[in-house]
């Protein structure tokens, strides 16, 4: 082996080795860091939907940056309480309701066993027995206590990882204000940074739209064919669609 291969091996070694201790530097860093990099990362995610807010207020209707920043975040504020109000309107109705949903299931199974014995008689398969309901097995299996206390049970965990979050809302609303105060908005759209920046704002753009269009049809499907808490399952719709697969 030449002097010359061996030195490319060394480089090669010494170049791997350094690559996986910056990779394991920075996950130690981001791990010790978490405090600040989870509050920081939703902050740069509220300043991403608010900004159009703001810009729109100051480009077109020449508003004072610092009364656009005020409605931006008043407006992001009244939608999120918006959501919460109607999601636990959602959740106070199915419980007020529990013994009227339970007999449209009852009704609906009943409906699906008449349909499938006629199936079964239109090709020769056996019939389910008139004494052997299943539907009725089924409905009767559904505890709607049950069921409303795992609800409550989901709700107070979701409320409870609200307030530990509630906890950082301090730091994260002070990032979120600092990145679109310190944003001037006909200067970063010039240059690198603003063909950056307008390529991320077109991507969320489009992935609002995409995700508040899902949500929107499932809602209306789901309410169209009766089924409770609809608006709590488009919201997830909505919710869920961010997710990558």
């Amino acid at each position: 082996m030449s002097s010359i291969e061996l030195s490319r091996e060394q480089g090669l070694l010494v170049t791997g080795s350094l690559v996986m201790l910056a990779a394991v530097a920075a996950s130690f860093a981001l791990w010790w860091a978490s405090s600040v990099a989870i509050p920081f990362v939703m902050a740069l995610l509220i300043a991403y939907l608010v900004l159009p807010i703001v810009d729109a207020l100051q480009l077109r209707l020449r508003a004072p940056r610092v009364l656009a920043i005020f409605a931006a975040f008043l407006t992001l504020t009244a939608s999120i309480g918006l959501l919460v109000v109607l999601i636990a309107t959602s959740v106070s109705d199915l419980a007020q309701h529990g013994e009227t949903y339970q007999n449209s299931l009852r009704i609906l199974g009943h409906d699906l066993i008449g349909f499938a014995n006629t199936l079964a008689a239109l090709v020769g398969l056996p019939l389910i027995p008139p004494n052997l309901d299943t539907a009725e097995v089924f409905i009767q299996s559904i505890n709607v206590d049950s069921l409303l206390a795992t609800i409550g049970i989901g709700a107070s965990n979701v409320i409870g990882g609200v307030s530990s979050f509630a906890a950082n809302a301090t730091l994260v609303l002070l990032f979120a204000v600092i990145m679109i105060a310190g944003r001037r908005p006909l200067e970063t759209r010039a240059g690198l940074w603003g063909e950056v920046d307008a390529a991320v704002r077109r991507y969320l753009g489009l992935k609002v739209a995409a995700s508040a269009v899902t949500g929107f049809l499932t809602w209306l499907v789901l309410l169209f064919l009766g089924v409770p808490l609809s608006l709590v399952f488009g919201l997830l719709a909505f919710l869920l669609n961010f997710i990558p697969t």
